[in-house]
């Protein structure tokens, strides 16, 4: 068998061993290596963690604000939102308009109500 891993020298000793990734992943313990595409896949849909479509990312990135793009992801309406955090429309509409900031009480709140870590609506 052929020897896979390639020495690099510094000074006439080797300084770094180049190997393959998955030759790596088995040096670490890190068992993706044995695993199929399938399995990998697999474990990934079984996490616990949602993972949003890419626009939703977009509109984040662009500085949409976060409550705005989070409720209307969820189909809800500001008067949805106001009911799930026992508060109005309007101080949803306030949030989301940046007019006012909410108090780390509603943010947690309104994470709650949306499904998302608070960091999400920072």
């Amino acid at each position: 068998m052929k020897n896979r891993v390639q020495f690099i020298p510094d000074d006439d000793s080797p300084a770094y061993a180049v190997l393959p990734y998955a030759d790596y992943l088995r040096l670490i313990g890190d068992d993706r290596a044995a695993l199929s595409d399938e399995e990998i896949f697999d474990r990934a849909m079984a996490a616990d963690e949602e993972s949003f479509p890419e626009e939703i990312a977009a509109r984040l990135t662009s500085g949409e604000n976060p409550i705005r793009v989070f409720r209307r992801h969820r189909k809800l309406t500001q008067s949805d939102l106001a009911d799930k955090i026992g508060s109005t429309s309007t101080y949803v509409s306030q949030l989301e308009n940046g007019v006012r900031k909410g108090s780390v009480e509603m943010l947690k709140a309104i994470a709650a109500a949306l499904n998302v870590d608070l960091d999400d609506l920072a």
